[in-house]
């Protein structure tokens, strides 16, 4: 697994959230994005074997985590 683009996905996401933190919504695209890509990742897994799908996995729930953190955070 390549962790350089990981780790600029996830700074990505962070960014996002917080360019957004202010807004009551996100674009309808941005949305589109982020329902898809755990599953994208998580479906990649498959392509893989032992320890390189299992941090791919990972990866995935990972991503679902910071985009409920950063993007999607539960109401006040």
């Amino acid at each position: 697994m390549d962790e350089r683009a990981y780790s600029n996905l996830r700074d990505a996401l962070i960014e996002f959230g917080a360019a957004w933190q202010k807004e009551s919504m996100l674009p309808k695209s941005a949305v589109n994005l982020l329902v898809g890509l755990f599953s994208w990742v998580d479906s990649s897994s498959h392509l893989y074997s032992g320890e390189e799908a299992a941090r791919i996995r990972q990866v995935a729930r990972e991503i679902d985590m910071l985009i409920f953190e950063h993007i999607v955070p539960a109401e006040e």
